[in-house]
């Protein structure tokens, strides 16, 4: 009952009942163009005077260490100052194991010892922490050359076999040097987009020069997975050990229920070095990493290094805001951009004492909570749950996905339970009566599996704001869907 009642409070937030229809998608051709300038200002307002329920979802107070981290992430004057004040007036406050593990989690610590090095507070921190801030910065350093080499490589040789590939998130700023020196933007793999059509081949052609799929179920889960979730292929390990994915599109917005593809991409992408590296514009960049942290919440460990992202993207072409605010209103989640450009002028600009977010503004405070979080996996584990129980979106597309759920093909089956020895056709594991008793075991399975803990109220009521504030349109009110 719980559960049921957190699900219909969420669908009901976002002007849809459950089991009910959605309301038709305006099409982007008829919408009005957004003017970006008049939204921050219009957006300002409504922060002031839109009625928030429950604004703070924790109601935790930044911790002297959380006012670190956060104060280490941009290099402008006022992180620096902070960073000082923190050390020289409250560093015996600051919890350095805690540190050590969070920066490491968030994949920030390259860029704290950065900025703690500009801000010349690095002698204030402990040696130990120098020490291991230092090698960290060495060793990705190392693997942005090895990822940059790796992917300048395959994109060559795509465009030498009629594939024309795109580098998306982490591999594309890397390639296109927004940062200002290598290794202060970590990336755990490589994405790059192709068109659908050539994604098979592309596949083929990664397998025929020695790279090998990771290990997992694959093919036989696809009929489970939701649109969103199927944006590109199984992944592929390099010989030298960089981790290939291949994209198909950049994701599938399940708000204006349309793809953000190849094609929209592909139209305004700009060319370096001498026009043979095919890069997205940067507002396209941000656009995309917007939505892979923000809105989908699967990667909610990456919030805040895509402020940081966003911060030199934002520095180094102002317009590419103009055009992820247009982006974010043609796809249905103009709150997200919105929000997301709050928080980087925020951490950007903010002296220590502002850095505690007032209570006028309760959707930017929601957003650096989630986002110093020890672990987001309960908040992915519940944002996918609510998609499956959405009904109003695309309710054909996630009652095949829940059936395919509850019976699997027979292939998937042997693979969780086992394929039967020769001699033992009659076995639980094989035969009609091993089908039938792998069904009935399948449901008690799912539910053993579920993480429960991300669907207590405090979790659901953090997905139910974050959807408010993401979804949120020009004049406040929420989106169709």
């Amino acid at each position: 009952m719980l559960l049921q009642t957190a699900l219909v409070q969420i669908l009901r937030d976002n002007a849809i009942a459950l089991g009910g229809t959605a309301a038709p998608a305006t099409p982007a051709s008829s919408r009005p163009a957004i003017d970006c300038p008049n939204y921050r200002q219009r957006a300002v307002v409504v922060d002031k005077h839109q009625r928030w329920v429950h604004t703070h979802p924790v109601g935790n107070p930044l911790t002297t260490t959380d006012k670190l981290i956060l104060s280490g992430m941009l290099p402008t004057e006022a992180s620096h100052h902070r960073l000082l004040r923190i050390l020289r007036e409250q560093g015996d406050r600051v919890d350095w194991a805690d540190f050590e593990i969070r920066a490491g989690y968030l994949l920030l610590r390259p860029l704290l010892r950065y900025n703690l090095s500009r801000a010349g507070a690095l002698p204030l921190i402990p040696p130990a922490m120098q020490e291991l801030l230092r090698k960290d910065a060495e060793i990705w350093a190392a693997r942005e050359l090895g990822a940059v080499d790796e992917a300048r490589r395959l994109i060559l040789l795509f465009q030498s076999h009629g594939i024309q590939a795109l580098p998306l998130k982490g591999i594309a700023l890397m390639i296109g040097g927004l940062y200002p020196q290598a290794g202060l933007r970590p990336a755990l793999d490589i994405d790059l987009l192709v068109p659908a059509e050539d994604a098979a081949n592309a596949d083929l052609l990664l397998a025929e020069y020695g790279y090998k799929p990771l290990p997992g179920r694959r093919a036989v889960r696809q009929r489970q997975r939701l649109p969103n979730e199927q944006n590109h292929l199984w992944p592929r390990r390099s010989p030298g050990g960089q981790v290939i994915e291949i994209h198909h599109r950049a994701f599938h917005s399940i708000q204006a229920n349309r793809e953000f593809g190849y094609e929209e991409i592909w139209r305004t992408a700009r060319s370096i070095n001498a026009g043979f590296l095919p890069v997205p514009t940067l507002g396209d960049l941000a656009f995309h990493l917007i939505h892979h942290t923000l809105v989908d919440l699967q990667s909610g460990h990456a919030i805040l290094r895509t402020i940081s992202d966003l911060y030199f993207i934002f520095r180094q072409d102002p317009q590419s805001f103009i055009q992820a605010c247009q982006r974010g209103a043609e796809y249905g989640f103009p709150g997200a951009v919105y929000l997301a450009e709050q928080a980087v002028n925020h951490l950007a600009s903010a002296n220590l004492e502002a850095l505690e977010v007032d209570a006028a503004r309760p959707e930017l405070e929601l957003l650096l909570e989630t986002a110093l979080l020890s672990s987001h996996e309960q908040l992915a584990t519940a944002a996918r749950l609510f998609e499956y129980f959405n009904f109003a979106s695309q309710p054909v597309s996630k009652l095949s996905a829940l059936l395919a759920l509850l019976f699997p093909t027979r292939l998937h089956l042997e693979q969780l339970y086992g394929q039967a020895s020769p001699g033992q056709a009659s076995s639980s594991k094989s035969g009609p009566s091993g089908l039938l008793s792998g069904y009935l075991r399948r449901p008690f399975d799912l539910l053993r599996r579920i993480e429960w803990r991300s669907l207590r109220p405090a979790n659901l009521r953090r997905l139910r704001l974050f959807r408010r504030a993401t979804l949120r349109n020009l004049s406040g009110e929420q989106g169709d869907n």
